[in-house]
């Protein structure tokens, strides 16, 4: 009777925990709604920086400048299979299947916090893609992950998932100033990403997690 007792205190004890949580993620993005409510009219307009061109009398390329992020935009129908299946494979494999985020993502960000721990990986696309373009990316705070999970809400309601997968593919770093998949196909394998191998696609994308560790060029042997 008494193990029964100590078994049943503990289930409610951890159910009052996990109910905490929720209630305070709610609060936390109701909060977090408020102060960014004013932002909504303006969040669809992100424009990434671009290279200015140089053009001949005829309209050809002579080159380019880059501001602060090397990026060229490609379209997502031009992207290769390979790419968008490595992607999902590596960083959201249930994209498809969520809205912006999923809740045992957030429940393990919190009980980072609550532990002390830095926060493990686990973030939706989505996510990821809202953290880059409207939060502090040096925060990483649990306001911070409010904030972008609130956007990710909102960038989940705005764009198909297609359009979310283009934008991420054409924005995030890459590693070596290079911002999108193009510009670092360009970068580490001479040509576009158009004509990316399934090796190449795969070298892309792991760049995402941590470009200076896995870059080929500097790391040709973890890039493998």
């Amino acid at each position: 009777m008494i193990k029964r007792r100590r078994i049943l205190g503990g289930v409610l004890i951890g159910s009052g925990f996990f109910l905490a949580v929720i209630i305070g993620i709610a609060l936390g993005l109701a909060l977090s709604a408020t102060k960014n409510i004013q932002n909504l009219e303006q969040f669809q307009e992100h424009k990434p920086s671009l290279p200015t061109q140089i053009l001949d009398s005829q309209g050809r390329l002579i080159t380019q400048f880059f501001s602060d992020e090397k990026r060229e935009i490609v379209s997502i129908n031009e992207f290769p299979k390979s790419l968008i299946q490595a992607l999902l494979t590596r960083e959201d494999q249930y994209f498809y299947d969520h809205h912006g985020f999923r809740i045992m993502y957030i429940l393990g960000a919190a009980w980072d916090i609550l532990t002390g721990r830095s926060f493990r990986g686990g973030s939706t696309l989505t996510q990821q893609l809202a953290g880059y373009i409207y939060a502090d990316r040096t925060d990483i705070s649990l306001k911070r992950k409010l904030v972008e999970l609130w956007w990710a809400i909102q960038l989940e309601r705005a764009l198909t998932k297609t359009e979310i997968l283009e934008r991420y593919l054409n924005l995030m770093y890459f590693g070596h100033n290079t911002y999108g998949v193009e510009a670092a196909s360009q970068f580490y394998f001479k040509h576009s990403v158009r004509q990316n191998t399934l090796a190449e696609s795969v070298i892309l994308i792991i760049q995402l997690a941590n470009p200076g560790r896995y870059s080929p060029i500097n790391h040709p042997n973890r890039a493998k």
